[in-house]
């Protein structure tokens, strides 16, 4: 797999349940792991520590987003993720939610559908 193959996957834009979970799991353990970590070390690294936690901070939001694409919600009710205790539900649910199928994407139909708005009647 090339680096751009890769990086490609990485920002597709919906996270099914099966491909959601691990990537939480994996990231609320190494903040957890991360968290231990600084209890015992050296001052000196606490800007490094920090920059990797506000990364993997960043890293759960994008899983997120890309997970409430997938339930056809928009990205911006990640931002629940802020109240404390209330993200954990949040979290636990959208493991729980199945993908919803648009019956156009369900029959690879890659036509550009015919959207009208307000702004079509001028």
């Amino acid at each position: 797999m090339t680096i751009s193959l890769f990086l490609e996957k990485l920002m597709e834009d919906k996270l099914t349940r099966g491909q959601f979970f691990p990537r939480v799991l994996i990231t609320i353990f190494l903040k957890i792991y991360l968290s231990f970590i600084t209890i015992g070390i050296h001052k000196d690294m606490y800007p490094f520590l920090t920059l990797i936690g506000i990364g993997l901070l960043y890293y759960l939001f994008r899983i997120v987003i890309r997970r409430l694409h997938d339930i056809n919600k928009s990205g911006w009710f990640s931002t629940v993720l802020l109240i404390p205790f209330l993200n954990i539900f949040v979290i636990i649910i959208l493991f729980f939610i199945p993908s919803y199928v648009d019956s156009s994407e369900s029959n690879n139909n890659l036509e550009l559908k015919n959207t009208k708005g307000p702004w079509d009647k001028v």
